[in-house]
């Protein structure tokens, strides 16, 4: 009898064990690729600071990512091709004016390495001892964006896991907006 009934209260159990699906402790974190930019526009500058909009993914987590993203302006810059440019090491002596992440709190500028595409407008800050951008010379505006994420090298050295070279179209703005919550 009492076989029969451990027997009987094992089968009943069983059923209702059967019917609670297993919980996963986390989700899942998405494989990790290479970054990517998709585009950067909407460039914009007032007084001492900039903005521009871009659509990036990065994959890895934001410990150890940063951005880094400038602004020139200036007739050696003018007078240069994105070619030349991007083998330049010396567009920043080069420039007449500059804005660039660097002087930017850091709160201000972040990325987010979550594996998904983001879209982001990023404030930048002039160089106080270089010269006010301006609206005469908006369409040779070089614009460098460089993305860094965690599966970068650190040191000074270090190549960016995506970026962009380009001239951009800059325009002068009443208002600046940028993201800064994060």
């Amino acid at each position: 009898m009492f076989r029969k009934t451990a027997v009987t209260l094992a089968a009943l159990a069983l059923p209702a064990a059967a019917l609670v699906a297993p919980v996963p402790a986390t989700a899942a974190t998405p494989a990790y690729h290479h970054a990517s930019i998709k585009w950067v526009k909407q460039a914009r500058f007032k007084g001492n600071h900039a903005t521009f909009k871009a659509k990036y993914r990065c994959y890895g987590g934001n410990a150890n990512t940063h951005i880094w993203v400038s602004l020139k302006q200036g007739p050696k810059i003018a007078a240069q091709t994105i070619g030349e440019l991007k083998k330049s090491e010396g567009t920043s002596k080069d420039a007449k004016a500059w804005y660039d992440t660097n002087p930017t709190a850091a709160q201000e500028v972040y990325i987010i390495c979550n594996g998904h595409w983001q879209v982001q407008t990023f404030k930048l800050t002039r160089h106080m001892d270089k010269a006010k951008l301006t609206g005469r010379d908006h369409k040779k505006t070089f614009l460098q964006f460089c993305l860094f994420d965690s599966h970068v090298a650190a040191g000074p050295a270090a190549a960016p896991s995506a970026w962009v070279y380009k001239f951009v179209d800059l325009k002068k703005a009443r208002k600046l907006h940028y993201n800064y919550n994060h």
